[in-house]
């Protein structure tokens, strides 16, 4: 499983993710990334790249959370 999250809460913060997974026979990817925007002015970039082979399985779920303070 990957799942990384970030919290961005100071003016201007930013995050960038990157992720690549493979998924072969008998395998099952359990992947995903969750940002939290709270500060002022702030930006994320989520990159997430899969690929499955041989019946293998990829699941991506994600969230993008902007708060009524992150103007």
């Amino acid at each position: 499983m990957l799942y990384p999250c970030s919290i961005l809460k100071g003016h201007r913060s930013k995050s960038d993710q990157i992720g690549v997974v493979v998924a072969a026979a008998g395998q099952n990817q359990d992947t995903g990334s969750k940002v939290i925007h709270i500060g002022r002015d702030t930006s994320s970039t989520i990159i997430s790249k899969s690929i499955s082979k041989d019946g293998g399985i990829s699941t991506y779920r994600g969230i993008v959370d902007i708060r009524a303070s992150a103007t």
